[in-house]
């Protein structure tokens, strides 16, 4: 019978010898603890090398991002570079080698470097002392090795943040939608394999795309291909103080007039503009409280100079297909530069929505940090402002809309708010 495996072969080798299979059993056994064990070991090691990759991978960005904010530090990353390994691989080691636990379960060492002139920074994550089944072959020091280095390649503008850090689409494109940035990052802070997504027809174009966990859509669907694993960006605009809201200046305001012109002031119930009304937002801060800013039926809404700040379970802005809408930020002031502003208190997550076929002019800042920022229209939006930012918790970019977002600061009065514009373009070069 000719034998079937290598196994069989041995079995019958150790039989014609001994002629005792008992003994040859015993003999055997060791064979295949061996072979077993072997198996295993090799199965850990590439586990190991995977993770260890990933680890220095998210390290290396996170301390090249830190280091250079801190004069190219090479503590601050080493510190940083520590931080993430020990947490991404606290389940499989120990970052201490002084514990019995370390020598048992295996000891990691981090090294950083920063080389200022290069604008790089490398680390290098180094195993030892895991108690493999074949300890002499894997007794080499370190057992393990593997390394990532990050550059620092200027300054690039972050035009868009998703703030969500766990959802499914936080920065999402659909149907034949296209969002066209090209000097922008446009980043999503969402752990999730595809926290920013490019779906069916839709196209992408900026100068880079950052996502904390993964990405969807072929790359048919993105001028550049987007960068996962990457730091997520903290909400810049988090400490800012709010409009008071406590007095109403109006009750449920309904403009049907052809021509009206509005003053700033706190709109309890909102605003409803409807029958082709034009209506003038004269400059200053307009609260709207437990209510929707909505435009419907035709018409023009214009502003310049002004802040919509939206306070109230459910309050938000719903500007229809039909209607034409053009507004732009204040040029000083407490809210210079802001735009559209959501009451961070606000807990359910809310929809404002533009599905306007004329929305050219948004100069400014959208910031809506527990809101959902959709653009449902059939034209470009945005393409006629300076320069537009947008922080919210979720972006829905579909349809046939064309958002463009502008980067030229210098073409303005309206300033950046403090805690935007340029940041450094952080790569990794393996």
């Amino acid at each position: 019978m000719k034998p079937k495996s290598v196994l069989q072969m041995i079995v019958i080798m150790l039989r014609c010898r001994s002629g005792n299979f008992a003994l040859s059993f015993a003999v055997l056994l060791p064979v295949l603890l061996g072979l077993s064990g072997g198996a295993m070991d090799f199965m850990i090691y590439a586990n190991q090398i995977k993770r260890m990759q990933n680890a220095a991978d998210a390290a290396v960005l996170a301390a090249a991002q830190e280091s250079s904010l801190k004069g190219w530090s090479a503590l601050q990353a080493q510190a940083i570079a520590q931080s993430y390994v020990d947490e991404n691989l606290k389940d499989i080691g120990a970052a201490s080698t002084s514990s019995s636990m370390a020598k048992m379960s295996g000891a990691f060492t981090t090294i950083a470097t920063v080389d200022q002139a290069a604008k790089t920074v490398n680390v290098e994550v180094q195993m030892n002392e895991y108690p493999y089944f074949f300890l002499g072959y894997f007794r080499h020091d370190p057992q393990i090795a593997v390394s990532s280095k990050a550059s620092v390649s200027g300054e690039m503008n972050i035009c868009v943040i998703g703030l969500d850090k766990f959802s499914a689409d936080t920065v999402a494109l659909s149907g034949a939608a296209k969002v066209t940035s090209p000097k922008c990052a446009i980043f999503s802070n969402s752990m999730a394999t595809d926290g920013l997504a490019a779906k069916d027809f839709s196209r992408l174009t900026s100068d880079y795309n950052c996502s904390a966990g993964g990405y969807g859509g072929a790359s048919k669907n993105y001028s550049t291909q987007p960068t996962p694993d990457c730091t997520p960006i903290p909400d810049p605009l988090a400490a800012r103080a709010v409009p008071a809201s406590s007095t109403c200046d109006y009750t449920n305001k309904t403009i049907s007039v052809f021509i009206a012109v509005l003053k700033p002031g706190v709109y309890c119930g909102g605003i409803n503009i409807s029958l082709n009304a034009n209506v003038l937002f004269a400059p200053g801060t307009y609260v709207i409280k437990d209510g929707d800013l909505k435009s419907a039926l035709g018409g023009i809404t214009a502003g310049k100079g002004v802040t919509f700040f939206f306070t109230g379970e459910g309050s938000k802005f719903n500007f229809a297909p039909t209607t034409t809408i053009a507004f732009s930020a204040p040029e000083t002031g407490a809210y210079a530069g802001i735009l559209f502003y959501q009451d961070p208190k606000m807990v359910n997550t809310v929809t404002y929505e533009i599905s306007s076929s004329k929305a050219g002019l948004l100069l400014g800042t959208i910031y809506l940090p527990n809101g959902i920022f959709k653009v449902h229209a059939f034209n470009k939006v945005g393409d006629e402002s300076a320069y537009t930012v947008i922080v919210a918790r979720k972006l829905d970019i579909g349809a046939t809309a064309e958002l463009v977002i502008n980067a030229d600061y210098a073409a303005t009065k309206v300033p950046l708010p403090a805690g935007l514009g340029p940041s450094k373009n952080l790569r990794l070069i393996k």
